[in-house]
């Protein structure tokens, strides 16, 4: 049977309803459709729908579709009413494209009523991102996308493809700054715990996590993630179009920007891996190497949190607690080891392993200061901000312009790199972080031999080329 010849009846109390809602709206708010059109939450809600005389008819015949009780409870049928009147409404430049709304809006309001699946579209904005392509596919489900002078609203309603003007309301977020997001497609099964109780976002959070981790550990520069956007059956939003989440600025000049290339999409996809197997086997509670799987989810965790946090100094002692973890596990040494084993391992030849060294050692002096409460004056610790970003090339003599930025983003490189090449070790050679690892990293700079065995297997070598610092 055609999409237009389902549910008849069904369709008559819809025109109904409809109708009903206007006329409330319009008995209550006088504005101007054209340029306001009426958003559920605020020119009407979910009582005022059920108050409609046409409700409880409508919800009568959805209850006689077989398929519909396999998505909502029967006190629950509200659920895909009030979608369809928001979509319906918020369609309307004028009252008068009632008609035009409702024949938009029916066909994939039926087609959800006679799905068996239930298709998810995941969108995880990016900023402060460029990429040398438009388009980076992982896999079937996943892609690392770039929209150059396009930007995330944009392409959202693509997706929910609505008529004009959009059906959806403004999330309040500066989607035109966002220039990149992950997407994701998938479909899970068209039930009540994924429709009357939204479980599908947790499926969302289980996909997002790997790709945001492994994004921010590809590459220099700081990426700014967020919002996430989980579209629920795009061609007809059941839940709506909302974000969760906000990034902080958008795009910001004084930080280094985050460039996406392909040695960059190459260390993505292996650092990808990594984690897919670290969720996968803590999700199906593996006994072996539980120890160490903690031990790279805390530190990741750590590093990633370091993205959000506002203090600087907090900054720095995750950043350094991270590495310690790796690098000299159970308290196997002090500042002199965290700076050796970094810089044997992260150095890429002997003038960069001598700036790792310099700037760990300040790292970790810059965390003792702030951890045991010694006294510090901003001079004081604006000097040594400094003197990691002259270590690392700048010729500044003062943190103005983006210095100071740069060089937590250097800082926050030993990290990741760091974080990239005992995942490396350990899964691609089977070196996991132990006391002998420790003793080797802390002496390679003594065998030259040894030291390029072991970056070897850890691909130590950085793959992009990090971006000079500003003057």
């Amino acid at each position: 049977m055609a999409t237009a010849q389902l549910y008849p009846s069904l369709k008559t109390v819809l025109v109904k309803l409809s109708e009903e809602l206007v006329e409330s709206i319009q008995s209550r708010w006088a504005g101007d459709w054209s340029q306001q059109v009426p958003r559920v939450g605020v020119h009407f809600n979910y009582w005022d729908v059920k108050a409609l005389p046409s409700f409880n008819a409508a919800s009568a015949e959805l209850k006689r579709i077989p398929l519909v009780s396999d998505k909502y409870s029967e006190d629950s049928l509200d659920k895909p009413l009030v979608a369809f009147l928001e979509l319906v409404v918020g369609s309307l430049p004028h009252p008068s494209f009632l008609p035009k709304a409702i024949e938009h809006w029916w066909k994939p309001f039926a087609l959800f009523l006679t799905a068996t699946e239930l298709p998810i579209r995941l969108f995880v904005g990016l900023s402060n991102f460029e990429a040398d392509r438009p388009l980076y596919r992982l896999d079937h489900e996943n892609a690392i996308c770039f929209y150059g002078d396009g930007s995330l609203g944009g392409v959202i309603e693509r997706s929910v493809n609505p008529p004009s003007p959009e059906p959806f309301p403004s999330t309040g977020l500066p989607m035109h700054m966002i220039h990149g997001a992950i997407e994701v497609d998938f479909s899970l099964p068209a039930n009540q715990n994924n429709l009357q109780y939204g479980h599908y976002s947790h499926d969302c959070i289980h996909r997002m996590l790997p790709l945001k981790n492994a994004l921010r550990l590809s590459t220099f520069g700081r990426l700014v993630v967020g919002p996430w956007i989980p579209l629920c059956n795009p061609s007809f939003p059941v839940d709506g179009v909302y974000a969760i989440g906000s990034p902080e600025e958008g795009s910001r000049f004084s930080e280094p920007l985050f460039r996406l290339d392909d040695p960059a999409w190459q260390r993505f996809e292996e650092v990808y891996r990594h984690l897919k197997q670290i969720q996968d086997e803590n999700g199906k509670d593996i006994e072996q190497n539980r120890a160490i799987r903690r031990r790279f989810a805390s530190a990741i965790s750590r590093f990633i949190d370091t993205f959000e946090q506002g203090y600087w100094e907090s900054v720095v002692v995750d950043l350094v607690i991270v590495m310690e973890s790796l690098l000299t596990p159970n308290k196997q040494g002090g500042r002199m080891q965290l700076a050796l084993a970094a810089s044997n391992l992260v150095g890429n030849d002997p003038m960069e392993a001598r700036e790792v060294f310099d700037n760990v050692t300040a790292m970790y002096r810059l965390r003792n200061q702030n951890v045991h409460g010694e006294p510090t004056t901003q001079e004081t610790w604006d000097a040594r901000i400094l003197e990691i970003a002259r270590a690392a090339g700048s010729s500044a003599t003062s943190l103005d312009d983006g210095i100071r930025e740069y060089a937590f983003e250097v800082m926050r490189d030993y990290a990741s790199r760091t974080i990239v090449s005992m995942l490396n070790l350990y899964y691609d050679a089977s070196y996991p972080p132990s006391e002998e690892l420790t003793s080797h990293l802390h002496r390679l700079h003594l065998d030259k031999t040894l030291r390029q065995f072991i970056r070897s297997a850890a691909k130590a070598n950085p793959l992009a080329e990090r971006p000079s610092p500003p003057r």
